[in-house]
């Protein structure tokens, strides 16, 4: 998908994924560098967590995980990873985010503001991750996580091809 095309399904999505969010945690859509409120947070740190867990997952299966697909290699992110969680934020992470703040296991309590954006206070902090392993720990998302990857490689396989064509 082109660069534009993809920032505008982002603001779409993050417009719907806006009314599902309610007093006392708002969401006032995505705001990431760095984040300014508590659900933007929690996005960035279960984003965060993601990228962390695919890259291990590409490298793992034999994958360079800097050299993308989609996104442009930059210093210290690695493209592939970010080409691989594309399709994973929603159902793997907003989904997440959602239903815990819906629960009220996430609250404004929870936060502090910082130089570097809000924060997550310890406690609060080991929840998070207890739950999002708690939820893509396992073995299932790992044989999801590298189909994904071999299905890019597989795209990005044919894009080669069909380049070296006369």
């Amino acid at each position: 998908m082109h660069e534009c095309q993809r920032g505008a399904a982002s603001a779409r999505w993050h417009a719907a994924l806006r009314t599902l969010f309610r007093d006392p945690m708002p969401y006032p859509g995505r705001r990431c560098h760095p984040a300014t409120d508590p659900v933007n947070g929690l996005l960035s740190l279960g984003y965060t967590l993601l990228l962390s867990r695919v890259q291990a997952y590409a490298a793992a299966i034999g994958l360079a995980p800097l050299i993308g697909v989609y996104h442009q290699r930059r210093a210290g992110k690695p493209a592939l990873a970010c080409d691989l969680i594309e399709p994973l934020r929603a159902p793997v992470v907003d989904q997440l985010v959602l239903a815990e703040v819906r629960q009220g296991a996430f609250r404004p309590e929870h936060f502090h503001n910082t130089e570097n954006g809000v924060r997550l206070n310890p406690d609060a902090f080991r929840r998070f991750l207890q739950v999002f392993e708690a939820r893509y720990g396992g073995q299932p998302q790992r044989a999801t996580f590298e189909q994904q990857a071999r299905q890019i490689v597989d795209r990005f396989a044919v894009r080669q091809r069909e380049r070296s064509l006369p």
